[in-house]
């Protein structure tokens, strides 16, 4: 939400670091196409590898997310199907470690914050199979209609060459 904000008021053009392409946002300003697909993944402690492979699983525990987000309602969804609990953050660092520390039992997000988060943190491990699939869009204002056009023919020819590919596996991402 701060970087729609940001934008509305005029902080900046464009802002471009993991926003999610949601319904709801299309509706309020202006995306670009999806630039970036991302998979959902579950993160849980290295012990419960084999205890909690999927959402299903965690029926009545404790799984963290980002809130407002992909992650996020598709916790909600499972909570009316299995009852897990989910527990919202308003970033991402807190739910690895408190993942680590017992304090939740999985966490469900981006495959790009799972993979730096185990990097940085390590004491868990990221599920094979992915919970959903999403993607990254840029976010402008909505009167920004022009802007957003010149930007998505620009996306669409470096998705063309593979420079946007190149440039995100050179950032590991």
């Amino acid at each position: 939400p701060s970087i729609e904000a940001s934008v509305a008021r005029g902080d900046f053009d464009i802002g471009l670091s993991g926003v999610e392409d949601r319904q709801e946002l299309a509706a309020r300003t202006a995306i670009t196409i999806p630039y970036y697909e991302f998979h959902e993944v579950l993160a849980v402690r290295s012990a419960d590898r084999d205890r909690f492979k999927q959402l299903a699983d965690l029926a009545g525990r404790r799984v963290a997310t980002l809130a407002a987000t992909t992650a996020y309602y598709v916790l909600l969804d499972e909570q009316r199907r299995s009852g897990l609990i989910p527990v919202s953050y308003d970033e991402d660092v807190h739910p690895y470690t408190d993942l680590v520390a017992g304090r939740v039992d999985a966490v469900l997000l981006d495959n790009i914050i799972a993979a730096r988060s185990l990097r940085r943190l390590g004491g868990f491990v990221i599920q094979p199979e992915p919970v959903a699939t999403a993607h990254y869009v840029a976010v402008l204002a909505p009167a920004k209609t022009a802007l957003r056009d010149s930007i998505n023919t620009i996306l669409l020819a470096r998705m063309r060459d593979g420079s946007i590919e190149q440039t995100l596996r050179k950032w590991d991402v």
